[in-house]
């Protein structure tokens, strides 16, 4: 495969260059709609996810073709996946914590995102939340209400993995909370923040003893946006049920990382664990292929970095006002940042940005500062992605995968990622380096346009227009769409 070259086109001002990226966005969707609009789903479990680099460009036009064709693919794919038996009542018949939550947090999330008054994704995304704790009659239990843990790292409509090795909790876990917070978001209660006098949630519904299935609370009333004869203070029963659960869930993982100085791999039915054994290792690896040794620390604070926990974490902070969500993200992001000098680790940055916009907070700011000063954001003229670069191995650190390319500035190894430098800019105030960030960024989805293919065949894959979009699978939401030309648009 050969190498693709592009200059570094510079913009005039922050508008110049947001405007240019969002139409070359918009040209990726509609090549992607002419080519997959008659095209019938397939089995792969995330094939609708490389849409969510499109956010930014819905955001600026509003384009109702687009629109149109994302909940055809919604709804085509949910037709398809209970047709052929793989979903019931709504999920997965069975899947693990990692790739069987992905089309629901993150596709229907952004579709949640720019269509927030959408009925029928809220009912798809109630219809996954509702069995997370064991709201649903339907389905056997997946959660255990006396030990606060899932009972296994597999689950679904048929109802929970018990081979040896599944009995863990992994950080993947906290995408169910994700999705929970995600079917909770209608609620029009205004969170809170009082550091100073936490505000503690109700308790969660006593469970009810049910056989092989741990305890379960009673079941939902009915379906978020289910319709008129739903009351509001149903409804909002129903929320304050999801922000219950998340609170109590997400809470054992605060804690747990609170706990000692180790970040901790997993949780068991009945303590934190800090080093695998040969049983659970194997089994999370067989579907983990992409995580890393978990040796440093450094690693296991990516590991939840890479189910979007710094954002879990501060907005409970936010909800609830409990300290200890705000302290278990410092624990993480005290780590992450010192991989921001690594062009490939811009998820750190995003993650600074994400705890910048949460709390107001500056605590990363010098950090930040710092991995700027080395660098020389304007020097380069040219960049390149070379396709012929492969790896034999994942490397460790922020922003990695075994199958990513390779990137070069003038020929050389790049040493900036946009998404470091506009958060840079963001704190400091530089409009040019904003503007560069964006250029930057649009060079990369340029060439990525000319390599790859769009991401509908692996959405977590590293060489996808989608990848560089939205991030690969290790980045969540840190692409150069979601986490450069996004913020951006708002300068």
């Amino acid at each position: 495969m050969p190498q693709y070259t592009l200059p570094i086109s510079p913009s005039p001002d922050i508008s110049a260059a947001c405007q240019r990226f969002v139409a070359d966005v918009g040209e990726w969707t509609r090549a992607c709609i002419q080519r997959y609009a008659d095209a019938p789903p397939t089995n792969v479990h995330d094939q609708a996810t490389y849409t969510s680099g499109w956010e930014p460009y819905l955001r600026a036009t509003g384009d109702e073709d687009v629109l149109a064709f994302l909940t055809d693919v919604r709804d085509g794919l949910r037709d398809h996946f209970t047709a052929g038996g793989q979903w019931r009542h709504g999920y997965w018949a069975m899947q693990e914590a990692h790739h069987g939550t992905e089309h629901f947090e993150i596709f229907l999330g952004f579709l949640q995102r720019i269509l927030p008054g959408d009925p029928a994704t809220g009912r798809q995304l109630n219809d996954v939340a509702e069995h997370m704790g064991n709201w649903s009659a339907d389905v056997p239990g997946w959660f255990d209400w006396e030990r606060r843990r899932f009972h296994s790292l597999f689950f679904g409509a048929d109802g929970v993995g018990t081979e040896p090795g599944m009995g863990i909790n992994s950080p993947d876990h906290l995408r169910c909370v994700n999705i929970c917070l995600l079917a909770e978001g209608g609620s029009t209660r205004r969170a809170r923040h009082k550091e100073e006098a936490p505000v503690q949630p109700s308790q969660p519904t006593p469970p009810h003893s049910r056989e092989g299935t741990g305890s379960t609370p009673p079941p939902l009333w009915g379906r978020l946006g289910g319709g008129a004869q739903l009351q509001e203070e149903e409804r909002e029963e129903e929320r304050q049920r999801y922000l219950n659960f998340a609170t109590l869930y997400a809470g054992e993982w605060a804690n747990a990382i609170l706990a000692e100085e180790r970040l901790p791999l997993a949780l068991t039915p009945e303590s934190i664990l800090y080093e695998f054994d040969g049983e659970n290792e194997a089994v999370y690896r067989s579907f983990m292929g992409e995580v890393s040794g978990l040796q440093s620390g450094v690693d296991r604070a990516e590991n939840f970095l890479g189910s979007d926990a710094i954002n879990t974490f501060l907005r409970l902070w936010k909800e609830t006002g409990q300290t200890r969500f705000r302290a278990a993200t410092e624990r993480l992001l005290d780590l992450l940042v010192t991989q921001l000098t690594d062009p490939d680790a811009g998820a750190a940055a995003a993650g600074v940005r994400a705890y910048r916009r949460w709390t107001g907070g500056s605590r990363y700011d010098e950090s930040v500062r710092a991995a700027l000063a080395g660098l020389e954001p304007f020097a380069a003229e040219m960049l390149t992605l070379d396709t012929d670069f492969r790896l034999d191995h994942r490397p460790s650190g922020v922003g990695k995968r075994s199958d990513m390319p390779r990137w070069l500035e003038d020929g050389r190894p790049r040493r900036h990622n946009p998404i470091t430098l506009l958060v840079a800019a963001e704190i400091n105030g530089d409009e040019a380096l904003a503007v560069r960030a964006v250029d930057l960024a649009r060079t990369h989805f340029l060439l990525a346009r000319q390599a790859f293919p769009a991401g509908r065949e692996h959405g977590c894959a590293a060489r996808t227009v989608s990848a560089i979009a939205r991030g690969h699978g290790r980045e969540n939401h840190a692409g150069m769409t979601t986490a450069v030309l996004q913020p951006a648009l708002g300068w």
